[in-house]
This record gives structure tokens, sequence and C-alpha cells, in this order.
């Protein structure tokens, strides 16, 4: 039995040095990388957001963008981004849901060869106890999981005094996941090469 449809937020704020020039464009069997990975879970999602270095970034290809809170964070200040968006929603919306009740998922604009039932896996893993649920923890994927609004004021705290790594947010607040069987077939394309590989080992599998 599937879940409710989650907010859904996109990771693009990097800079794609090792790419040389924005991976979330690069085209994998002829579709935007990000577009991709949007269209995977745009059944469930409730919404769709993408969180880049610049309001509107990716707007032509018909998904919203906002800009990094601060940016040169790295994906902290992404999850800080997007919590802080959910949050104003929300409000928008004067909705009752309480930041203990209202949850999203995050993940990163590069990785190819996502499933939905990952994301399904994850979601029926939510507690009142738990703020996050990731696969981990060697290693924690951060940049694939479910986060609890309430985790934004220690988000916060951790960003006001300089604390900016990922697994150390998840080592004290997350709720671990094993990796699914067929996780291997997810791939980070962090530079041409990885995308002709990637490319090369799904032509082979269809």
């Amino acid at each position: 039995m599937q879940s409710k449809p989650f907010p859904l937020y996109i990771m693009s704020g990097g800079k794609s040095s090792r790419f040389g020039s924005d991976k979330a464009r690069a085209l994998l069997h002829h579709k935007p990388l990000i577009l991709t990975v949007a269209e995977t879970f745009a059944s469930r999602a409730s919404s769709t957001i993408v969180v880049a270095d610049q309001a509107g970034k990716y707007e032509d290809l018909g998904l919203q963008t906002i800009p990094d809170l601060a940016p040169h964070l790295g994906p902290i200040g992404g999850l800080q981004t997007a919590l802080t968006h959910l949050q104003n929603m929300l409000n928008s919306q004067n909705s009752v849901m309480t930041a203990k009740d209202a949850w999203c998922f995050l993940v990163s604009c590069d990785m190819a060869g996502l499933r939905q039932e990952w994301v399904e896996t994850l979601w029926s893993q939510r507690t009142e106890e738990t703020k996050v649920v990731a696969f981990g923890p060697e290693p924690w994927d951060s940049m694939f999981a479910c986060y609890r609004l309430d985790l934004l004021a220690e988000i916060n705290r951790r960003v006001e005094q300089g604390q900016r790594a990922m697994w150390r947010l998840l080592q004290d607040t997350g709720t671990a996941i094993p990796h699914p069987p067929d996780w291997d077939t997810a791939v980070s394309i962090n530079s041409p090469e990885d995308l002709k590989q990637f490319t090369i080992r799904a032509d082979h599998a269809t």
C-alpha cells in the first residue's frame, strides 16, 4: 500500500566542478538528469521544488526552483532551505499540520538509476520518535532521505555554529535503514565519465 504524497525537494546547488558544466542538465537518454529524477517520483510527490544557487534556474524545464538561503554551505544549507520553504508553505496554507507531523523527501539532482520503491521503504519507517530516516549508516545516504520539519531548529543551530557535516547530523538524529539489495544500481553522476559508464550499463541491462 502506497503512502500519502510527500513534498519532494531536489538538491542542485553544487558547482558541478568535476563535471565541467551543469550536471543537472546533462542528458541521460536524451533527457536532463534533473528531469529524470523529478519524473521518477512525480506520481508520489505532492509538490516538487528544486533548491539551486539561483531562483528560477530550472523553470524552463517546468521545475519550480528556489535559491539557497545561504549559498556555499553544501548539503546542510540545501536541507535548511528546503525545510524553511516547507515551513513557509504550510504557514501560507494555514495548515494545521505541526512541525512534528510534517515531512519531506530530499534527493540529489545527480543520482541516476533511482527506484520509487526505495522512497516507499524509507517513508514507511517514519515514526513519532524519528526525525530523519535514511539508508545507512555505513555510509549514510543523506541526499536520499526523509526529514521531519521540526529538525529545522537543530539545523539552524548547527549552521550558526559552523557545523556543516551531514553525516554527523544523521549520526546524531537519524534512523538507519539497511540499504536495499539493489542499491548498487544507483549512481552519483559527478563526471562525464560517470554518465558514460552508467549509460553503457543501463543500455546493456535493457
